[in-house]
């Protein structure tokens, strides 16, 4: 017997795999095989009959034909939800997630790998069992989802709705901000990916709240859901009769947002407005702006002078502190432009082999303009102390400084100061 784990499938089972698609510049390309250095999560590869017979196995509570897998209290076990983060909202198993649509509750399991992805949906009262795969990322699984629910058990009417609560607008506050999916990674530079699980609560009409993610990352595609409170920490959306529960920290701050989007059990954290995305991209425009200006007086300045032939006057004082400055702000500039580039040409989906020796060499810069820019301090209180050069370039140079400085925070923010990989 074939180990479903081997990566890649081994003979002649490697013939049989479907080739993978992303959909890309309009249309859908085919994918390389790609391996998964966490097996055994996310690298076992079977058929559709091998699923249909282990749906079959956990809808007869653990027995198959005349053969007996798994004990009925180990079946109900698994089955059975071991939490929630409210008792109106989906929760999870062992191995199994609860999904919640049209008020009926079913378990199941997603799957996704560049280029392919897969959903097994078990619904054991009615001895139902649902698998769908696909050889592209699409998304394609929740739609299906839905729209069988909606064609065959579609949601009730309900007789006797949920009776709004009137919250005032200084209460409604309280949720609104960006909240970011807790799933995300948080010890190396991968975390460049969060923002794009970002999703903001804004106030609605009628004491309402409206869920929307970021229209920065998702153009073209930004769901909006309408919640209405029916508990001070309960919300109920609008469209579906689903609920979104929060939860505050000991300061009465809301901390997080449970289910605000998908059937499925999440957890979104409220984050504070330093950590936004547009913050974070204001203080790398300012950073850049001043990179940029340091750059022009030096080098680009005496350059162009040159050029035309004639003699280019820096000051004469401290004149090693432009050349420090310029060569900070050129610096930091070729690792802005040339890391993210480097990581593009090579492949986002591939760093799970490992970081290319580019972007290594890319990730030494912001160590050593670290250590000169403690130069630039040095310089601009010698600067302000002595007088040197007018009030204007004086200020110019100290908003460098700055710049350097708020410029480490900011890489150690994101896991770019170092080697976090």
């Amino acid at each position: 017997m074939q180990c479903p784990f081997l990566q890649p499938p081994p003979p002649p089972l490697a013939d049989d795999l479907a080739v993978g698609y992303q959909y890309q510049s309009g249309k859908f390309k085919p994918v390389p095989y790609l391996y998964l250095n966490i097996a055994p999560g996310a690298s076992m590869q079977a058929t559709a009959t091998d699923m249909a017979r282990f749906m079959l196995a956990h809808l007869l509570h653990g027995r198959y034909e005349n053969s007996r897998i798994l004990e009925e209290d180990t079946v109900r076990l698994m089955h059975e939800q071991h939490f929630t983060h409210h008792p109106l909202l989906p929760g999870t198993g062992y191995s199994f997630r609860e999904r919640l649509e049209n008020n009926i509750c079913t378990i199941g399991h997603l799957g996704s790998l560049r280029g392919y992805s897969s959903s097994l949906t078990l619904m054991p009262d009615r001895n139902i069992g649902i698998f769908i795969a696909t050889n592209s990322f699409s998304g394609i699984n929740g739609k299906l989802l839905t729209q069988f629910f909606d064609r065959y058990f579609p949601a009730p009417q309900q007789t006797s709705p949920k009776k709004p609560l009137a919250l005032s607008a200084e209460r409604l506050e309280r949720f609104t901000g960006t909240y970011r999916d807790l799933e995300y990674p948080r010890d190396t530079f991968a975390i460049l990916t969060a923002p794009f699980e970002h999703i903001n609560i804004k106030r609605g009409d009628n004491s309402t709240l409206l869920v929307s993610t970021p229209g920065l990352f998702f153009v073209g595609n930004t769901p909006k859901i309408q919640l209405a409170p029916i508990e001070p920490l309960l919300f109920q959306r609008v469209n579906d009769d689903a609920f979104t529960a929060f939860e505050p920290d000991e300061s009465g701050w809301i901390r997080y947002a449970f289910n605000p989007l998908w059937a499925k059990i999440g957890a979104y954290e409220h984050i504070p407005w330093y950590e936004t995305s547009w913050v974070q991209l204001g203080i790398l425009g300012f950073c850049t702006v001043l990179f940029l200006s340091a750059i022009f007086v030096y080098p680009v300045a005496p350059l162009f002078r040159r050029l035309r032939g004639k003699r280019f006057q820096v000051k004469q004082q401290l004149r090693w502190a432009w050349i420090l400055a310029g060569l900070i702000g050129t610096l930091n500039l070729v690792f802005l432009i040339g890391f993210p580039l480097s990581i593009w040409l090579y492949g986002f989906w591939r760093l799970v082999y490992g970081v290319p020796p580019v972007a290594i060499a890319f990730l030494c810069i912001p160590l050593l303009t670290t250590v000169l820019t403690l130069g630039l301090f040095i310089f601009t209180a010698l600067a302000w102390k002595n007088n040197y050069w007018s009030w204007i370039i004086r200020s110019h140079y100290a908003l460098i400084t700055l710049a350097a400085f708020v410029f480490i925070p900011f890489l150690t923010y994101w896991n770019l100061l170092g080697f976090q990989f």
